[in-house]
């Protein structure tokens, strides 16, 4: 019994003695992983702020365009794009095209350039091209049009049915 009580403080005793000796290490790894988890709050938070001024500047450029201020509207659009913003880019994209913002056709694939380069999900990369090869019939390069149809058939996407009902 005594000796279990010995071997119990014995332990006790080795360990304060290890975590005195590694007390520094320990206080700068829990300093460090503080670092880190601040961090990521931190990137979170900004990444929060970025995303609510684009919104911002989205339902600005569509209060502007009601307005009849067409270029402060196409700008901020245009801006929108430019934020690389999963949701609003392409929202913001939609409304240049059905509101005849811009009329250049090089300059609005251009955008769509941009959008198909903002990372997201296979279902939105494809609804992307989907709205681009409708793009391209209205401006009436069929050809292209059709390649980018016919990527979506055959990458099984979602948007299959559509495409093909598209090329009917």
């Amino acid at each position: 019994m005594e000796n279990e009580k010995e071997n119990n403080s014995n332990f006790s005793d080795i360990l304060k003695d290890r975590l005195r000796e590694k007390r520094r290490y320990l206080i700068s790894l829990i300093v460090l992983l503080c670092l880190i988890i601040f961090g990521f709050i931190g990137l979170d938070i900004l990444k929060d702020k970025k995303n609510e001024k684009t919104a911002e500047k989205y339902i600005q450029a569509g209060l502007l365009f009601s307005q009849k201020e067409l270029e402060s509207s196409k700008r901020l659009y245009l801006e929108v794009i430019d934020d690389e913003n999963k949701f609003y880019s392409l929202l913001a994209l939609n409304n240049i095209i059905e509101k005849n913002l811009i009329e250049d056709t090089e300059k609005v694939l251009e955008l769509f350039k941009k959008i198909e380069n903002i990372k997201t999900e296979k279902t939105h990369q494809d609804l992307v091209k989907l709205k681009k090869a409708l793009y391209l019939m209205k401006s009436l390069k069929l050809e292209e049009s059709k390649k980018l149809l016919n990527e979506i058939i055959e990458n099984n996407s979602v948007w299959k049915e559509v495409a093909l009902d598209i090329l009917k």
